[in-house]
């Protein structure tokens, strides 16, 4: 079976505010946009280039790969970036969803690309990193099969109508990955529980969200 790989980098940036003067998936770290670093990291352990597509609303992002996809929902807070990957998904094998805005190690792209598990998985850090400094967990990719498509999509729609409905305040990554696990998702902080559904990347990967992350990654890597 194939796995197709699908980088999202369709966010706003609210947090970033055009800092460095480009999208935060092109902020520069060792030398090149995380953006590239993510393809290149896929590429060099032998990942086809048709298999990995990027979504974003950045014409730019033409430039980094020969195929990107508009955002295609809208209005539904952080479970569109999701949603617009579905008519990507694989629909004989597994998908990957990684997100654009992290920064991975060689070895995180490495687990992530073997892991022989086939239920629904976040690959994630629960909590705060004593390498990176970062004061709170991150999401940093999703892996599925076909055979659960249905399910992930469904259960991004009940995260809509529970936030539509003014049941949660927010619907990411951790609220999909409880939502699927069937536990209760009435408070943030119960993504540091240690859910089954969860792989634990705990090194220097990280996500990049506002200038202080990225100030503090980039010194970090770089010096």
């Amino acid at each position: 079976m194939s796995t197709k790989y699908i980088i999202i980098a369709g966010g706003n940036g609210t947090r970033w505010g055009n800092y460095t003067g480009k999208p935060k998936h092109f902020a520069v770290i060792g030398e090149e946009p995380i953006l590239y670093r993510t393809i290149n990291l896929l590429r060099a352990n032998h990942v086809a280039y048709g298999d990995i597509y990027v979504v974003s609303k950045d014409y730019k992002v033409e430039y980094v790969h020969n195929y990107h996809i508009e955002p295609n929902y809208a209005d539904h807070a952080d479970a569109d970036k999701f949603l617009s990957s579905s008519d990507l998904w694989n629909e004989d094998g597994r998908t990957v969803i990684l997100y654009g805005d992290i920064y991975f190690s060689e070895d995180a792209i490495k687990q992530i690309i073997a892991y022989p598990k086939t239920h629904w998985t976040m690959f994630c850090r629960p909590t705060a990193s004593k390498i990176t400094g970062t004061p709170w967990g991150e999401c940093f990719a999703v892996s599925f099969y076909d055979f659960d498509n249905k399910m992930a999509f469904d259960k991004l729609w009940q995260l809509i109508h529970l936030y539509k409905g003014k049941a949660l305040d927010r619907i990411g990554g951790w609220e999909w990955a409880r939502i699927v696990a069937e536990v209760p998702l009435n408070k943030i902080a119960d993504h540091q529980e240690d859910l089954p559904l969860y792989f634990v990347i705990d090194d220097v990967t990280d996500d990049i969200d506002c200038p202080d992350d990225y100030d503090r990654l980039k010194k970090l890597i770089e010096d």
